[in-house]
This record gives C-alpha cells, structure tokens and sequence, in this order.
C-alpha cells in the first residue's frame, strides 16, 4: 500500500495544512519516442550543433555539399509510415540557424502591460525564453487590493515574480499559481487584524515594517511546507498512483523564486528572494544624470559568505555540508529552494521515495545527518521607490550567467535612450569579433559591451538579445539555434521582467 511507504515520514511529520490545489493539475507522461535514427542520434545533433552557422563546405572543401533543407528538404513522411524517398545523400539537412529565425524565437514568448493611472507604475516588459523542453522556467505578474489603506483611492499592491524551476516545471508552475495568493492573504489578515498599521508614519517605523516582512517570510515557508509534508502525506490518501506522483512532483522537483511586492500608497518596494534569481534598480545619479545600480537581492549559495556562515552554524560538526570549491550544499547550488525534497525529508523517507516514485537516490548516511539542509525562508530587502525614473529588473540565472548587475542596467539605460529618440533600427552594426566561433561560444562565455544593441521594443527581449550575442549575429544564431539537451551548455532558460516606475 502507498502508505506504507511513507508511513515513517508520516510519524515524524505534525505539520498539517491544506492541499494545494494546483498540484492537482500536474500530469506525467510516459509515452517513449520511437527509435532513433542516424539523423536523430546525439553524436550527429553534437555535430551540427558546432557547426550552427558555419558553411561546411568552407570547412571540408568543395566535394562536401552542405544542405540548408531548401533545396532537398526531407520527405514528410506521417508517424509510422515507410520512408519511400530518395536515397542520395545531399549532406546534413538540419537547417543552420539564421538571423529570422532568431528573430521569430526572440518575440515568442514576451508582452508589454501598462499600469493603471495613479499606480506609480508606468509599463513592465516581459519575456520568457526556453532552453529545456518544456522551459522549467515561470513568471507571474499581479495587482491585489490589500485592506491596509481602505481610503477611496487607494490603489491595489503590485506583485511581479519569476521562477527558475530545475528537475523539471512542476514546483515553478506551483509557484506561478500559488505564490502571489498565499503572500496576499497573510498580508492580508495581517491588516485586518492589525488595521491601524501604518509603516511609513509609524514612530515604531522599524518594529512595523519587521512585522511586515517576517509575514511575508512566514507564507513562503507555509507555501513550501504544504509542497513537502502535504505532497507525501497525499501519497496516504491518493486513489491512484499517477494521483499520488501528481501531488508529490512539486517536492520532487524545485525551483528558485524571487518575488517584488509594491505598495503603491507609499511607495514601498519589498523584494523577496529564495536562490539565485536576481533583483537590480537602475535609478538615475542626480550629480551624474546617468543610471546607477543597486542590488535588490544577493545570490544564495556557499560562495555567499553569510549564507555558508549560516548552513554551517545549522549543522554544527558537518565539515563537508559545503564543497568550498564549488559553493554546493550537499550538491546543490543554491542554498534556499521551494521543493528538492530529497535535501529536506528524513532519509528514511528519501529511501522510499527513491525505491518506488523515481525520487533521486539519497546521500549517504555519513553525509545526510541533519535535515532539512535547505529552505525556502526568503531574504527581504525594502527599498523607497522616489519615483524618479527609476526601474527594477528580475531575471533568472540564465541572464546573470552572461551579464553583471551593472551591464545590465547599462542596457536599459541604452534602451531608454533609443526609445526617447525613436532609434531602434538605424544604429551601424558592430564589427564582428575576429576571435574564432568555438571560443566566442564556450560555456564562460559573457557579453561584450562593443556587441551592444538596441533593436527591440520589448526592453526585456532587449536584454536576452544582448545576453545571447547582440550585434555578433554568427554567436547570437549559433547560441539560439542550440538544439535540446545540447542547449543546456549554450544557454540557460531566461526570463526577465523589466518595471518602469513613473515619475511623479
């Protein structure tokens, strides 16, 4: 019976809250693709993975023909029925990447969306790009009205996040439904049963905005304990198996979540961070006229030194909770998560899971002593929004992997510039770098500020344009035109949301 196999995570577990609905929603499918052909296998899509963009017939001389898959493009043949083509070999017929095809993967998935009159917010851009298939990655953007300034006019809080999910979608797309609804809520009893809170006119300012943000702390801790305790203990009561794989997935998997909350009454900026998804504001240096950075959150992983002070002095005796060379706790980088169970439940129960629901299998005894060894308890900063054009950016790690804080805010800057004169599409292309492609694509990759354009309306579009290659088209088709899993060493999922604040 399931229960069996959870029974001593049960025993040792007192935590009891409601079931998430969205886990409901998650399905797993375990059809197998047919056979692999020659043109299918990972050796040959290694092959002209390399060569993205690159004449072949350059390389390999006049007695190689390289085709684009115009000429002599493949049969269409339906699932199933005898290849009955032509047996001529015409060279490889996977289609080198082009600059339209860039562009068409670029606009996929991104919008733009205005707030409302008297909101302190003039426009967010937005723009998810995939590199797993499906992207792991999510993004939620939301206006909640909170009971603290019930006064006629009052407008509505702002919430935007994004979601970095890994071992699959499920507890990211959890975090896009779920998220926004439990941190509204808490906040929400909080002033109901506290309605005189004032933050910003309180004489016990600090004292208040601690209750704010340890509220804010407390829902993604509720959140993320339903995902681990609920989804297992699900497994007691789930009629079916694919009922009970579809409860525990978002423990299974998991995700990095950072999360902005404003309050437009007062101008508030709360920014919630769990992992290494990144929150920058670019706000103007009146001396300078020019846009300066500032952090909005710090990246949480053993190379944090307060983060590795703080695991260590939780497993006091466990000298190796951290590998000093690569920042891993127990071999996983980041050091706060929604979900990734199995560095969380008590081994005992890993053990089962890892014997009958294809759960990852666990450290070793010497190693697993303590758990949990992660958590989702997010770190706050609160920052006054003086409403002097500034803009926030949040993004997953796969912008930051390629840009700094700075650059990227230098781009926005760039993009704000090209708005205000309407030069979008007239700027002289930069020179392409005379370095060889294998070293402009390696995995340390990082942008070049002289590759630098602004091509996009879309100002998040803006920023992956740049971060995959900007004005060096040959590096921008080759890094895009990666194809699954290979992708995963060109580039990462990203997602980026872009806040314009208005000015008052």
């Amino acid at each position: 019976m399931l229960y069996s196999y959870v029974r001593p995570f049960i025993r040792c577990s007192s935590r009891r809250h409601a079931k998430i609905r969205i886990a409901n929603k998650l399905s797993f499918s375990t059809h197998r693709a047919g056979s692999a052909s020659l043109y299918q296998s990972r050796l040959f899509l290694a092959g002209t993975t390399l060569l993205l963009g690159v004449p072949t017939g350059y390389l390999l001389g006049k007695g190689y023909r390289y085709s684009n898959g115009s000429e002599h493009p493949p049969p269409k043949t339906k699932l199933g029925e005898i290849y009955e083509g032509s047996l001529e070999w015409q060279g490889k017929f996977v289609p080198a990447y082009t600059m339209k095809d860039v562009e068409a993967w670029l606009v996929k998935e991104q919008g733009i969306h205005h707030g409302a009159p008297g909101s302190g917010v003039r426009e967010w851009h937005s723009s998810r790009h995939a590199s797993n298939s499906p992207c792991e990655d999510e993004l939620v953007s939301a206006r909640v009205q909170l009971p603290q300034s019930p006064s006629e006019g009052a407008q509505p809080w702002m919430f935007w996040g994004v979601f970095d999910g890994h071992v699959g979608g499920a507890t990211s797309a959890l975090l896009r439904e779920s998220l926004v609804p439990y941190v509204a809520r808490s906040l929400s009893r909080l002033f109901q049963s506290a309605p005189g809170i004032e933050v910003e006119k309180s004489s016990r300012r600090n004292e208040e905005e601690d209750i704010v943000v340890d509220t804010i702390k407390s829902a993604f801790k509720q959140l993320d304990d339903e995902i681990i305790y609920e989804g297992v203990e699900a497994l007691r009561i789930a009629k079916t198996i694919t009922e009970a794989l579809s409860q525990l997935a978002p423990g299974l998997s998991g995700s990095c979540a950072i999360l902005s909350i404003y309050d437009p009454n007062k101008s508030i900026l709360r920014v919630a961070n769990v992992g290494d998804c990144r929150g920058v504001l670019g706000k103007i240096d009146l001396a300078t006229n020019k846009y300066i950075t500032s952090p909005l959150s710090m990246d949480q992983n053993g190379f944090n030194k307060s983060e590795a002070a703080r695991v260590r002095e939780e497993h006091p005796g466990e000298k190796d909770v951290i590998n000093e060379k690569d920042g891993r706790t127990l071999g996983m980088a980041p050091t706060r998560v929604f979900g990734d169970g199995i560095w969380k439940w008590p081994r005992e129960v890993g053990v089962e899971l890892y014997k009958h629901f294809w759960s990852f299998k666990p450290r070793g005894e010497t190693l697993y002593l303590t758990p949990p060894y992660l958590t989702a308890e997010p770190v706050i900063t609160t920052t006054k929004i003086e409403r002097k054009g500034e803009f926030m950016i949040l993004a997953t790690d796969g912008l930051w992997d390629c840009m700094s804080n700075e650059q990227a805010v230098k781009l926005v800057e760039m993009w704000l510039q090209a708005k205000k004169t309407g030069n979008f599409r007239e700027q002289p292309k930069p020179e392409t770098s005379k370095t060889g492609l294998a070293k402009r694509i390696s995995r340390s990759r990082r942008v070049k500020e002289e590759d630098f354009v602004v091509l996009d309306k879309n100002c998040a579009t803006h920023l992956v344009r740049n971060a995959l290659g900007g004005g060096d088209e040959e590096v921008l088709c080759a890094v895009v035109g990666a194809a699954p899993s290979f992708s995963r060493d060109a580039r990462d999922d990203i997602t980026v949301q872009v806040i314009f604040f208005d000015n008052k």
